[in-house]
């Protein structure tokens, strides 16, 4: 097998260059608008999409413990990111009062 075939290097140019890349640049972009632990929160939830990808794709065999695991892993990264939320939504319903005052 050579790399420099065109039937080898072209693939690998795609996944490596444009998925990693693409998938670095959006990580990074809701690091930036999220913080760190809403990238955290978005590495726990990479094992679960591969998992499903398995089922869908590969036809693996789906477990009822899979899915405990992912409900346990949801609650706590809802508990992690808990005062966050609760910040976002003060600010979006503070954002909503102005501006129905204002219209009043």
């Amino acid at each position: 097998m050579k790399v420099a075939e065109p039937s080898i290097f072209f693939p690998l140019l795609i996944l490596g260059g444009f998925s990693s890349g693409l998938g670095y640049v959006i990580f990074y972009r809701l690091v930036s608008t999220g913080g760190a632990v809403f990238g955290s929160f978005l590495t726990f939830l990479i094992p679960f999409v591969s998992v499903l990808l398995g089922v869908l794709v590969l036809k693996e065999p789906f477990g009822f413990t899979f899915l405990i695991g992912f409900i346990l892993v949801l609650i706590s990264l809802l508990l992690m990111n808990w005062q966050v939320l609760m910040k976002r939504k003060q600010t979006f319903s503070g954002s909503i009062d102005k501006s129905v005052g204002k219209s009043s």
